[in-house]
């Protein structure tokens, strides 16, 4: 990934492990609908911000992925209470990144690698 198009953001939780893979979700949170159904074993929740009504999605996810935030934020605090990883404040990361795409998240860095 070149420098331009770098993701990197806040570790807010780093659950069990060092990095994680798996399949993006970008989640319009203006247009769709909250019964999406993620697979906890590779979906990849990435996300402008969340908020109550996300928290049945958020437990499904295997990571989270939030554009805004701080290590205070509701997805922060919520990644923490249920050991999601969860990487916050990383910019465009929801125009930089598409449904399907495969990614690495390093949980020690905060930065995302498309592969």
């Amino acid at each position: 990934m070149d420098w331009w198009t770098m993701l990197k953001g806040i570790v807010s939780c780093k659950g069990s492990c060092d990095k994680i893979e798996g399949v993006a979700y970008v989640l319009d949170i203006n247009k769709s609908n909250l019964n999406v159904k993620l697979d906890s074993s590779k979906d990849i929740l990435v996300i402008p911000y969340t908020y109550i009504d996300l928290e049945e999605i958020m437990k499904n996810a295997k990571a989270i992925i939030t554009e805004r935030g701080g290590i205070l934020s509701h997805a922060a605090i919520f990644s923490r209470e249920f050991g999601v990883p969860c990487v916050v404040s990383v910019k465009d990361v929801c125009s930089k990144l598409k449904n399907g795409d495969n990614i690495e998240i390093d949980l020690l860095t905060g930065e995302i690698n498309i592969k």
